[in-house]
């Protein structure tokens, strides 16, 4: 007697990310007398291409299958066998999503920057003083379902999606990070091949000062008038040079400004003649100082 034939079709209707490949398989519900036919349509058009799909060698079942190689254009497909005919599936090609646009604003402690530091766009890599903060703002191609920041190390993070396209997110910097992005949009595709951008954690060691002249202890000079010679370093940048004096046994430390301006310089030599006929001192009265 004749039985109805029926084939279970695989995988249906599909998103597929551009250049992938599709297995479209058939299972037949007994065997068959006839091939099993895959038939290709162009989106909205009734003509379309025959192939026969041939026996998967490796199932246990009888299964038929056929793949479409690297993929480019959307296409609609449609399986038949003697009697049988399946219903019409398409398959959706789309790109992955990819990173559009990128900008870095850079949060350091303010005797570095006086301000938050905005990178050129694109440009990912940065140098950062440890405890600085970096704020990621970042752009795709298309609307995102969803944005992963991958750090190493740190582990996988949601960033905020700001709009469709706009996600953000921010590292606190405590040693050595690199970052990538893996984005997914609301069809699930998500990107592939990551670039990988990298943030120094640079340890601050703090500035040195050094008093050139008279780098020593000295009698009180007679012409009440003391030429003091120092420089200061840091590796990013002095900012202030304050000379701090105490008279006797007082508590209280007097500041005397060495640096006329805030601008920050690796290396900063200053020649300050004290004048101290101001002090009003008593035979044997000590005056100690430093620099800062």
């Amino acid at each position: 007697p004749y039985t109805s034939l029926e084939l279970d079709v695989a995988p249906g209707h599909a998103v597929v990310a551009r250049g992938n490949n599709l297995e479209i398989s058939a299972i037949p519900s007994r065997s068959l007398s006839k091939p099993i036919v895959l038939s290709l349509f162009e989106p909205d058009k009734d003509e379309g291409t025959a192939v026969e799909m041939y026996p998967d060698t490796n199932a246990s079942a009888a299964r038929f299958v056929y793949t479409l190689n690297s993929l480019q254009n959307s296409v609609d497909y449609q399986v038949s066998a003697e009697k049988f005919k399946s219903a019409r599936y398409s398959v959706r090609v789309m790109p992955r999503p990819e990173l559009k646009k990128l900008e870095l604003t850079l949060y350091q402690p303010t005797y570095i920057a006086s301000g938050p530091v905005r990178l050129n766009p694109g440009v990912g890599d940065a140098s950062l003083v440890v405890g600085s903060r970096v704020l990621i703002e970042a752009e795709a191609d298309q609307k995102l379902a969803k944005a992963l920041v991958i750090q190493q190390p740190g582990g996988e993070f949601a960033a905020k999606i700001v709009d469709d396209k706009r996600f953000s997110h921010e590292i606190a910097v405590a040693t050595d990070t690199s970052y990538s992005f893996v984005l997914e949009n609301d069809l699930g595709l998500r990107s592939e091949k990551p670039v990988q951008y990298s943030l120094k954690a640079v340890t601050d060691a703090g500035p040195t000062v050094e008093i050139l002249k008279p780098g020593q202890d000295v009698p009180f000079p007679t012409e009440r008038r003391l030429d003091i010679k120092a420089v200061s370093r840091d590796d990013f940048g002095v900012k202030v040079m304050v000379l701090y004096y105490r008279v006797g046994d007082r508590d209280s430390l007097i500041p005397q400004n060495l640096k006329p301006d805030f601008r920050p310089k690796t290396e900063y030599e200053v020649e300050f003649p004290w004048m101290l006929d101001t002090l009003q001192l008593q035979p044997g009265i000590k005056v100690s100082y430093f620099i800062q």
